[in-house]
């Protein structure tokens, strides 16, 4: 089966198959071309996990970005897009304690859109630059519900480290989480990125970064990032085996008081346990 979608003034032509192949519930979307002809290899190599694409699947209630059949990228509850359903892009959202309303975000790394649509949905005073080296997830994105609002809400097709090179632009927040199939891509594991990064921060600001995959990568991402950023950094787990770091900014104010209270409210307003994070924080950081 087929179908048409519109992306910046593109026609892109869908091939769904029966996501029983992958043992999956509903249906698998991926984009249709010359590699998607052969039916017989596409199937293998979906089943097998050669498949080279990002591609959909969609039962329906959720719609799930897979990059490989190891690990889900991103989910989206279709009836309510802007709720984070994976448990390390809710920690990711804990940055609020410290600054519950920043008006300028980077978000490093499409995926399915989660970041982006809950910034967009909760921080109206927030203009969100959204930043994708793949072409492919930017097309998959058409499925997930991103927001349509140029003057609030920029998506840039572009590499992040290019970006943040040329920019003269200041961000309180920056959210990193571009991955590949190893874990957080290699350009995130350079000295050169995080200097060019550092000098686009505020002095109050905070970064955000997905740590997950290999243990090499990881290490060679923490020595590259502390000797810029400073050691005001504090790395929070998920039992998904995510490691989210956080960077604090020289004028990040740490009134413990303000941060719970903070976290008793953004907890009413998102349904995400602040309160928890606020006690994670406070035991990592005194």
């Amino acid at each position: 089966m087929t179908g048409l979608k519109k992306t910046q003034n593109r026609v892109i032509q869908w091939l769904e198959l029966p996501g029983k192949i992958l043992d999956q519930d509903g249906v698998i979307r991926v984009r249709a071309g010359d590699e998607t002809q052969d039916f017989i290899a596409l199937l293998d190599a979906l089943q097998t996990g050669q498949f080279n694409d990002p591609y959909i699947v969609d039962d329906g209630e959720s719609r799930l970005l897979f990059f490989d059949q190891n690990s889900i990228q991103s989910e989206m509850d279709i009836a309510e897009p802007h709720i984070l359903t994976l448990e390390y892009t809710q920690l990711m959202m804990a940055f609020l304690l410290f600054l519950p309303n920043p008006q300028q975000i980077a978000l490093v790394g499409l995926g399915g859109g989660s970041l982006t649509r809950f910034c967009y949905h909760y921080l109206p005073g927030a203009r969100i630059t959204t930043l994708e080296l793949s072409q492919d997830v930017i097309d998959l994105g058409q499925w997930f519900a991103l927001p349509d609002d140029p003057a609030r809400c920029r998506l840039i097709h572009t590499d992040a480290a290019a970006y943040f090179a040329q920019t003269d632009e200041q961000f309180d927040v920056v959210m990193v989480d571009g991955c590949d199939r190893y874990g957080t891509a290699e350009v995130f594991c350079t000295t050169e990125f995080y200097n060019h990064l550092h000098a686009r921060m505020r002095a109050n600001s905070v970064v955000v970064i997905n740590l997950v995959g290999d243990e090499n990568r990881i290490r060679r991402l923490l020595e590259a990032v502390i000797p810029v950023f400073g050691p005001r950094a504090v790395s929070l787990d998920t039992k998904a085996g995510n490691h989210i770091l956080f960077i604090l900014g020289t004028a990040v104010e740490l009134d413990w008081n303000e941060i719970r209270r903070r976290g008793k409210k953004l907890e009413t307003e998102t349904e995400l346990p602040f309160v928890r994070y606020a006690k994670r924080f406070y035991k990592n950081l005194m």
